[in-house]
């Protein structure tokens, strides 16, 4: 990836994309992995303690240079002034949010219909059916039964015999394979990969877990971020998919 051209997205975008594979009214992606099959095993195999861990951010009403549409937040009615009611001596505290959904501080998951490439976006769908009052196709509705399934870690630096990784230490094919067979996991279909914000990485307390012995890094140029985090996750999703050979692979 030293040369990142043009030339080589269009034929590294036509050798991995997944148009076609579950049909051309598809507009799940990569979410048909998750089979109700592959939860099941997930829950039934790994569930120890139950315990709940949310990945969501804080809504942020401050702006700052990270967060130029912060979160507006407005009571309609609270305690200090709830002495209007139609049934006397019943009262209740409502609020109303704004949020602009994309942004670095925001929990939001990108649809399907958010990236256009040569004006299509998933499944050769037109972007002209993103209008003015949402998504025709490619939205979210197709997450309605949430995403759950099977997370797995491969400590790099538990199976090279070390502490940690230096920040520009470069994670190889052979090694991710290495630690496959060393910890005795392999990445499968509908797995799912964790990333902490763009801004932040992981929370503090996620890291400090005694299973998590150090983040694994991808390489950036130096004294900037020069990766968002779609791009990270892609790099990894592709590695993950090259490992499982390329299934679905059209080029």
């Amino acid at each position: 990836m030293d040369d990142l051209t043009a030339d080589w997205f269009a034929a590294t975008f036509e050798k991995v994309k997944n148009w076609g594979r579950w049909g051309d009214q598809d507009e799940a992606g990569a979410l048909n992995l998750l089979t109700p099959q592959r939860r099941l095993a997930a829950a039934s195999s790994l569930i120890r303690s139950g315990r709940s861990v949310s990945c969501a951010l804080d809504l942020e009403k401050d702006p700052g240079p990270d967060n130029p549409h912060p979160a507006h937040h407005f009571m309609i009615g609270a305690g200090d002034s709830a002495r209007y009611s139609v049934l006397p001596g019943f009262e209740q505290s409502t609020d109303y949010f704004g949020v602009a959904c994309h942004g670095m501080n925001v929990t939001h998951i990108d649809a399907l219909c958010h990236v256009f490439v040569d004006g299509t976006m998933y499944n050769g769908v037109p972007a002209d059916r993103v209008q003015s009052n949402g998504a025709q196709r490619n939205s979210l509705m197709s997450t309605t039964e949430g995403i759950s399934g099977r997370a797995v870690l491969l400590d790099i630096p538990r199976v090279l015999g070390i502490d940690w990784l230096a920040p520009d230490a470069r994670i190889t094919p052979a090694q991710l394979d290495l630690a496959e067979s060393s910890l005795g996991v392999r990445v499968e279909p509908g797995d799912i990969l964790l990333f902490g914000p763009e801004p932040t990485g992981l929370d503090a307390a996620v890291l400090a877990d005694p299973r998590v012995t150090e983040r694994v890094r991808i390489p950036m140029l130096p004294g900037m971020r020069s990766l968002n985090l779609a791009n990270a996750a892609a790099i990894a999703v592709y590695e993950a998919w090259r490992q499982l050979g390329h299934p679905g692979a059209t080029g």
